[in-house]
């Protein structure tokens, strides 16, 4: 997981989109508002692509920082000039009417402050962190580099788009959303888990609905303690939408275990399983046989059933995918099973008509049509 800075800012009163590049951050980075207002519209960008505190109005090109008044409405935007990376110092609670964060090594250090925007906050690239911040009003967009971290709270519908990051917390920490959050294809949601007492592990409440998709990456780098059977509250929601489920969890940090979630009506948890349980029981015994061939020969079939996939729960010898090297070290974790048994289920599953075992398993070994899917490297 990518390493953040201070922790516990809330944006309040609107919704909050990361789309690709999403992360609230501001190097080089234009951030712009717009929304209805009253009064005098200014279109105020981030001067320099160096380092310096929002309430200065010389960084501005309104030469008055973007705080809305009586008088005068801004939108601002701190976009990629030059090169570099830089920091802005958010230390002062502001009200404008949009937001445009557009800079990929730029970040928006924000803290125990609000913002609040009248209308939308589209963090295309670069990186928001909050630090006890309220984010308000509105709808907050993450795109393709956009990250927003940190603690705090959205008063605001949160959008995770493709491309965009949502890190709770700094190493483990909390994040409430009240709103709506939605997860599309290509978003990505990074917490860390280091242990299962409060406070060790990322956890976000969202007091609307809870729309999942995109990728679930679960950093135990720093886990200390865990056991087989463990498990930790994820998220919770007024309510998921039936059917919606991450498109993949990734476990990092470890080799010798996998978290894999537990969806419910109203959140998600994560449980912590050894290498080889396959079906998620707490044991690695016979009847995890079946679901070993069935993640390595349909790992569509399998995710759908146990919501991992094989190169998480399958991935015996540590290489970051499950393959055919596995088998002999995942039936050495089954007292009296034959590897004979495993390949006769793989042959089922490939439509071969019995007996096929013994003729076969040369073949079962080789064959490069079996691996249907590449596998992602876990972080050693």
């Amino acid at each position: 997981m990518p390493s953040r800075p201070a922790a516990g800012h809330l944006l309040a009163g609107q919704s909050f989109v990361l789309r690709a590049l999403g992360c609230l951050g501001v190097l080089g980075v234009v951030i712009a508002f717009s929304g209805p207002a009253t009064g005098q519209q200014i279109d105020s960008v981030w001067l320099t692509p160096s380092s310096g505190d929002w309430a200065d109005a010389s960084n501005w090109s309104s030469a008055a920082f973007p705080n809305n008044d009586e008088t005068t409405q801004f939108t601002a935007t701190i976009d990629a000039q030059g090169g570099g990376s830089y920091m802005v110092s958010l230390d002062t609670s502001i009200a404008v009417n949009g937001l445009v964060l557009d800079a990929a090594e730029a970040i928006v250090q924000a803290g125990d402050i609000t913002v609040q925007v009248n209308g939308n906050a589209d963090l295309e690239a670069g990186t928001f962190v909050m630090d006890g911040t309220l984010l308000d009003g509105g709808t907050w967009t993450l795109g393709a580099e956009g990250m927003l971290t940190g603690n705090g709270e959205v008063d605001a519908t949160l959008v995770l788009g493709p491309g965009g990051s949502l890190a709770p917390g700094f190493s483990a920490g909390q994040l409430t959303i009240n709103g709506n959050y939605v997860q599309d294809e290509g978003g990505l949601l990074e917490v860390d888990v280091l242990g299962v007492d409060p406070g060790e592990f990322d956890s976000i409440d969202i007091t609307g609905q809870a729309d999942l998709g995109g990728t679930l990456i679960v950093d135990a780098s720093e886990a200390d303690g865990l056991l087989f059977g463990d498990a930790v509250p994820l998220l919770t929601a007024s309510a998921l939408t039936p059917g919606d489920k991450f498109d993949e969890v990734i476990t990092t940090g470890v080799i010798d275990g996998y978290f894999a979630p537990t969806y419910n009506p109203d959140g998600v948890s994560l449980g912590y399983f050894q290498p080889g349980d396959m079906n998620r029981d707490g044991f690695v015994d016979e009847a995890d046989v079946s679901p070993f061939a069935l993640a390595l020969i349909r790992p569509l079939d399998y995710f759908g059933t146990y919501f991992v996939f094989g190169d998480e729960s399958g991935d015996i010898n540590g290489d970051g995918v499950q393959d055919f090297d596995d088998i002999n070290g995942f039936m050495s974790l089954i007292d009296g099973a034959s590897v004979s048994t495993l390949i006769d289920e793989i042959n089922r599953l490939n439509g071969v008509p019995e007996p096929a075992s013994t003729g076969l398993l040369a073949a079962a070994f080789t064959l490069p049509w079996l691996r249907l899917t590449g596998g992602r490297k876990r972080a050693l």
